[in-house]
């Protein structure tokens, strides 16, 4: 038991305990005469901090208006905490538990005392030899439990142990009980098969660090045993052979001692997963007309609890307040189970409270032709079963009726329940009168909605370095480490939940990875080893990440459309295609990392602050600003992340899609990632920027809006066939960019393309319908992406894709039609405008005239000739350092002449021959 000694050392002699409950007594730690308020009705502050007199003591916090004593660290806690003076250990505990502060078992502290002697004549080897004492000790009786007495261990046939060992060649090894482990039996007795009487021990020792080493048995237990029975039938007998009230079935001996000492006779099995014969409950109700189940709270104790619930609906079944016993004990687990509860609370009106309020299976009762239903036992069968209310904010109402098998939730409705206990109450052959009743009850119609207990339930499927995928057969979980499968029941034991109808409609098998990752010597990109192409999403996402196709096919082949066609069937899915250059090859895998690790970005539900980021697709071909680009796999990507976590799909065509109301109108519980797809060019892309790094918003009709924290809200997947025009820091620093090759393409009057391809051209189906064959290769290609992603984590950045197409895009797009007509006109190659030394508002005057602008800020101007020049193939730079004389290329380039600053530009040519020597007439200034 932790020792309020401990926690008082733990917390600089109470110090932070007082601190924490009263944080404006901080100002009296360095200057105990200054006072604080600690009473918020107090006008003027009188309480004081008084420090600890000599070693060991606690400080303390005096407020004489409340009383004369100071209050000690455990006395102002409880105090605050509402405790009454039986609540002191309970206090103790939570104090511990708060500040990490733990009386654990240890082999150091808690072992026998070993000695050593010769085995006398009638002690053969392998003879156990018991030596037992009289009495118990304090501590001892401790040890069981805060109210166990002698009596109660007596009763039960436990004795303490002297020493113990076990007859070895000659000597005996000898353990012997200490104050800090000490030791019992119980000698049990019983007639065999054949009406002999017989007996074995099992020994105890509970403070043995290892668990699994507590118990040890002399002798053989025989099948079925059921311990506590000797002590019942005295009990019975001693009541006159009248039945007792009730009677407790617990999980052992342990429970079973604190039981008694809390006024209820109880029995027990062997362990906790032995079953319950009919005839051996039989035998139970002889003696008591009640019979109470108190299993365990931990995932094998309630599974068991509701089977034998179930199996015996007259049995009562006490589940200990779960919410009550988070806390930890001497082996540091989470408290489960009865002697768990009776440490924390010792309370014997409380527990017996427990006792009465036990409820059984069975709802309905009938006497003297008299048929009622209690609502309570009703909805408490139902729960045994599964059914819960399941509060969701999504929903009109706010509740929806569910079923939970094992961590699967299915949506139910009244009718699925009345259906449910139809088929119930006839398979155990309850009678056709009890059946028409219950369906006919107002209960199961007006009242049951309201009174199914809640179910919490966690659908979510990450946490910060792994990601569950819920398959037909199994839960597949991925690591940066690596994939393996856990049961559903494993699952539901972590608390954690899927909705039936999202698990992925197949069963799970491993298979061998289908590609390999390595970062680049320079670290500047990847390397991918495709191993198998055996995953249909794999192989489109290989195509559309080709963004050199057109050099390795149409130029390659320019004359002979056919032997292009050719070359494209016999390499349809190649990274490395022939003909690129290394460089080339590089940014194709690149792109594709790129893509992968996108994917496994989507699908892990994790999400953190630092790379929170919106998925963009966009198209890397170089067409027109405002001409909208498509059928390049963008949607299709989107549709296969859709296929394996829920996605909410938007349209956003129209220009003021962002001005809708109930934009997420559609949102469900499980919603994973919105899909805002076939964007309008002049998106309003700011309208997503707090919803990606913040909490989101959502408002449908007929319910109040309600905010979904940034932890579970979904991811933002966008799709658009036009650049994105804003490119500040802001909006860059949000966006995980993806471009995609036009690999797949349609040929069309106003294109150069020499023919049209396809997704289905290549495949020779479509992807992820209901007859489609390749889901299990798909499934584990994900799961491998998904390992890939995490596998990224560390470094805390986002893999790029080669950018260059998608800034010349961006910096095209910023330029605005006029401006590009007029500079590609001024600048055009052999201009007498490219080369020379230009005075900057002779630039500007003119393109004002020759566009017809009224004005333009000078900032703009530079700003969309800088990017021109950046974007325009035939200029090598604008303002290059050896012409300025400046640190670098591009910067401001200001001289003065006569006096006065003139401001001005240059802007070269990719053909000019870069000399070393800066010319004289442009040093002349300087």
């Amino acid at each position: 038991m932790t020792h309020l000694e401990s926690i008082y050392a733990a917390t600089n002699d109470g110090q932070q305990i007082i601190l924490d409950l009263v944080p404006g007594a901080r100002v009296a730690v360095d200057n105990p005469k200054r006072k604080f308020r600690y009473r918020a009705e107090e006008r003027t502050p009188s309480a004081c901090l008084l420090p600890p007199k000599k070693a060991g003591e606690p400080w303390k916090l005096a407020d004489y208006g409340i009383r004369q004593e100071p209050f000690s660290p455990i006395d102002l806690y409880m105090r605050e905490m509402g405790m009454g003076q039986g609540a002191f250990q309970l206090a103790v505990m939570q104090l511990a538990e708060r500040y990490g502060v733990r009386d654990e078992l240890s082999h150091a502290v808690n072992r026998p005392e070993f000695r050593k002697r010769k085995a006398l004549p009638e002690e053969t080897d392998g003879q156990f030899i018991i030596c037992t004492r009289g009495g118990f000790s304090e501590k001892e009786l401790r040890v069981w439990g805060p109210r166990v007495e002698a009596k109660h261990l007596l009763q039960l046939g436990w004795k303490a142990v002297e020493c113990v060992g076990r007859a070895k060649q000659g000597e005996v090894l000898l353990r012997y009980s200490t104050d800090t482990y000490p030791i019992f039996v119980q000698t049990c007795q019983y007639v065999d098969e054949q009406g002999q009487e017989r007996s074995f021990q099992k020994l105890y020792e509970p403070l043995n660090p290892e668990k699994q080493f507590r118990f040890q048995y002399n002798g053989k237990v025989p099948r079925g045993y059921i311990f506590g029975m000797d002590a019942l039938r005295l009990k019975f007998k001693e009541n006159g052979e009248s039945k007792l009230q009730e009677m407790l079935l617990v999980s052992g001996g342990s429970d079973g001692v604190n039981a008694l000492s809390m006024g209820c006779q109880p029995v027990w099995l062997n362990s906790e997963t032995a079953d319950l014969s009919a005839d051996d409950y039989g035998r139970l109700l002889k003696y008591a007309e009640r019979v109470v189940n108190v299993p365990d709270i931990d995932e094998t104790g309630i599974r068991m609890g509701r089977l034998l619930a179930l199996k015996f609906i007259d049995m009562a079944t006490l589940w200990l307040p779960r919410e009550k016993m988070q806390l930890h004990d001497n082996r540091g687990r989470v408290r489960k189970d009865l002697k768990d509860y009776v440490q924390l609370y010792p309370s014997k009106a409380d527990f017996q409270r427990l006792v009465r309020q036990a409820l059984k299976a069975r709802f309905w009762d009938s006497a003297d032709d008299k048929f009622s239903i209690s609502l309570v036992r009703l909805s408490y069968l139902l729960s045994l079963n599964g059914f819960h209310a399941y509060r969701n904010p999504m929903v009109k109402g706010g509740i929806q009726l569910v079923r939970v098998e094992d961590s699967i939730v299915t949506l139910v409705a009244l009718r699925d329940i009345s259906l449910f206990l139809q088929g119930w109450l006839t398979e155990r052959g309850v009678g056709e009168t009890v059946i028409d009743k219950t369906l006919k009850s107002r209960e199961l119609t007006l009242h049951l909605v309201n009174s199914l207990p809640e179910a919490a339930l966690d659908f979510s499927s990450g946490t910060a370095t792994s990601q569950w995928f819920y398959l037909k057969n199994q839960v597949v979980e991925v690591t940066a480490e690596g994939i393996r499968c856990r049961s559903y029941r494993d699952v539901a034991c972590s608390g954690h939940h899927v909705w039936a109808d999202r698990r992925l409609p197949f069963d799970y098998r491993p298979c061998q990875p289908m590609f390999r990752v390595s970062q680049q010597l320079d670290g500047q990109g990847f390397d991918i080893e495709v191993l198998s192409t055996e995953s249909d999403v794999f192989k489109f996402l290989i195509n559309t990440s080709r963004i050199h196709w057109r050099k390795e096919m149409e130029t390659r082949f320019a004359g002979d459309t056919e032997a292009m066609r050719a070359y494209a069937r016999d390499h349809r899915f190649q990274i490395d295609g022939e003909g690129l250059t290394p460089q080339e090859v590089a940014e194709q895998k690149q792109s594709l990392a790129n893509k992968m690790f996108a994917l496994g970005y989507l699908l892990h539900q994790y999400k953190r602050r630092s790379s929170a980021w919106a998925v963009v697709l966009l198209d890397s071909v170089l067409n027109e600003v405002d001409e909208a680009d498509g059928r390049s796999g963008k949607s299709l990507f989107g549709f296969i992340v859709g296929q394996l976590t829920k996605v909410l799909c938007l349209e956003a065509k129209s220009q003021y899609f962002t001005e809708r109301p109930f934009i997420f109108g559609g949102m469900e519980s499980d919603t994973r990632v919105v899909f805002v797809d076939e964007c309008h060019k002049d998106l309003d892309w700011g309208f997503f920027l707090g919803k990606i790094t913040g909490n989101l918003t959502v408002e449908k009709k007929g319910i109040d809006p309600y905010s979904i924290p940034f932890t579970e809200s979904p991811k933002f997947l966008i799709g658009t066939n036009y650049v994105v025009k804003n490119t500040d820091s802001s909006t860059v620093a949000r966006m995980l960019v993806v471009p995609f090759s036009d690999y797949y393409h349609q040929q069309t009057p106003k294109n150069t393309y020499r023919e049209s391809r396809s997704v289905r051209d290549d495949l020779g189906h479509d992807l992820m319908t209901d007859e489609y064959e390749g889901w299990l290769a798909d499934v584990q290609f994900v799961l491998q992406c998904e390992q890939f992603y995490l596998s990224q984590l560390p470094t805390g950045r986002r893999i790029e894709p080669p950018m260059d197409n998608v800034r010349r895009r961006q910096q095209r797009a910023s330029l605005g039609k006029i401006f590009e007509a007029w500079a590609s006109d001024y600048f055009a190659p052999g201009s007498p405008n490219l080369d020379v030394k230009l005075v900057q508002a002779n630039v500007v005057t003119d393109y004002l005239s020759e566009t017809g602008q009224h004005s333009v800020n000078k900032g703009i101007f530079t700003q969309k000739l800088k990017a021109y020049c950046e974007y325009a193939d035939h200029i090598d730079c604008y303002n290059p350092k050896d012409v300025t004389g400046n640190m670098g290329d591009g910067e401001r380039w200001r001289v003065k002449d006569n006096g006065k600053l003139i401001q001005y530009i240059y802007v070269r040519s990719s053909q000019e021959f870069h000399g070393s020597t800066v010319p004289a007439e442009i040093l002349l200034p300087f």
